[in-house]
């Protein structure tokens, strides 16, 4: 360890580490830490700053201790100031890698733009190694005019591939984003396990409405997209990331549709909200892309559903129109099925998609319909438009016997 110093009187604890051996090493930061009647409060670590140090460099850190954890976990309160007693190691990686191991080969990253309000950097990540990485991830050390480590910020990429020649850009969030100069490093594997993600491009998506809203002092876009699976294959789990073109720091993921398979050929929506600290007028939604799976396990029962019946209610404050589903679903086997999702997508009177429900008990989301029963339904939504119709779909499993109930809870 090169330097280490404390930022406040619980942390967080900053400072660089040097690999002076041979090898390359994985390092792991880690500190005891000690209140101020010299009890010990705990234990806090933390990965530098590149992940992986070749012999000679640098890489940061910033350690964290969570008071509050301390607090409910052992009944008193840590006695600030904290003292850490930080003790840095590493694994050496003298062995031939892995196809799991991260790697930053042909990976670079920038600053694009900071964001001190939301205590964000946007940086580009670029690929110009000969292959596709999967699981990108990017970390961003801060330092200040006298080249000290003020702290360290990390992120990923969505979708998280990225192809040869190929670049994405993400946010990276710090703890209060100083002055001072951001060092971007990049990481990735060409790892893939069983089923990889699949990325799609945005053109894959279409924005069907959008609006801003104000509503509790906070100003937002909420928008509703919808895609239509052109790939050959069923998908499992897509959703998008997405962000307001005048905010690209505020990025938010949404799942299509009931988050379960978008079949080849059909179409799924997804409602979300990006909350916006400009005042522009008119900021328009920007799709990063869409990210899921081939669908390989296929053994998702949709049960039939009908009834499907919708009734306005009144708008929210926010201006927002809002309806209420209820629909039937239909178990016609002779089998116990356990629904895990059900929703529906309400459409104006061109068909295009304005808000999407989910449907069952919130606390509950997951239940149980008997062998050649049915089960009401129904959930809450806004709608961007005049609401025409709506359609509901759900998924599930079919199981021989009846869900085990659940264990009732432990005394304390």
């Amino acid at each position: 360890m090169t330097s280490a110093r404390q930022r406040g009187t619980d942390g967080p604890w900053v400072g660089e580490v040097v690999n002076n051996g041979r090898l390359e090493v994985q390092p792991l930061v880690g500190a005891r830490i000690i209140d101020a009647t010299g009890r010990e409060a705990g234990f806090a670590s933390a990965d530098t700053c590149p992940g992986r140090l070749l012999p000679g460099e640098h890489g940061a850190f910033e350690l964290f201790f969570d008071a509050s954890y301390f607090e409910e976990r052992s009944g008193r309160s840590a006695v600030a100031p904290l003292h850490a007693e930080i003790n840095p190691e590493a694994q050496e990686l003298s062995f031939p890698l892995g196809p799991g191991w991260l790697t930053r080969d042909g990976l670079s990253g920038r600053v694009l733009q900071t964001f001190p309000a939301s205590r964000a950097a946007v940086i580009e990540i670029k690929n110009d190694s000969p292959v596709a990485y999967r699981n990108v991830q990017a970390c961003a050390i801060l330092r200040g005019s006298d080249g000290a480590v003020l702290e360290v910020g990390r992120g990923e990429l969505f979708p998280s591939v990225l192809q040869h020649g190929a670049t994405g850009t993400m946010p990276i969030f710090f703890n209060s984003l100083r002055d001072g100069e951001i060092e971007v490093f990049a990481q990735a594997t060409t790892h893939c396990d069983f089923n990889c993600s699949l990325a799609f491009d945005a053109q894959y998506v279409h924005v069907t409405a959008s609006r801003v809203v104000q509503h509790g002092g906070q100003r937002s876009l909420v928008a509703v997209a919808e895609l239509t699976n052109d790939s050959g294959q069923d998908l499992d789990f897509l959703r998008l990331e997405a962000y307001a073109d005048v905010a690209p720091q505020a990025r938010v993921r949404a799942s299509f549709g009931c988050g379960y398979t978008v079949s080849n050929g059909t179409s799924a929506a997804a409602s979300f909200t990006i909350p916006l600290e400009t005042t522009a007028s008119r900021p328009s939604v920007v799709i990063t892309g869409v990210e899921g799976f081939s669908s390989a396990y296929g053994g998702w029962y949709r049960p039939r559903v009908s009834g499907i019946r919708m009734a306005r209610l009144a708008s929210q404050p926010d201006g927002l129109g809002t309806v209420a589903i209820t629909a039937t679903l239909h178990n016609d086997t002779s089998q116990w099925l356990t629904v895990t999702q059900a929703c529906a997508t309400v459409r104006d009177a061109n068909g295009a998609a304005i808000g999407v429900a989910l449907l069952g008990d919130q606390e509950h989301p997951i239940f149980t319909i008997e062998p050649h029963a049915t089960l009401d339904v129904a959930g809450l939504t806004y709608v961007l438009g005049t609401p025409a119709k709506a359609e509901a779909s759900a998924f599930g499993a079919l199981e021989n016997h009846p869900p085990a109930p659940p264990s009732p809870p432990r005394a304390p």
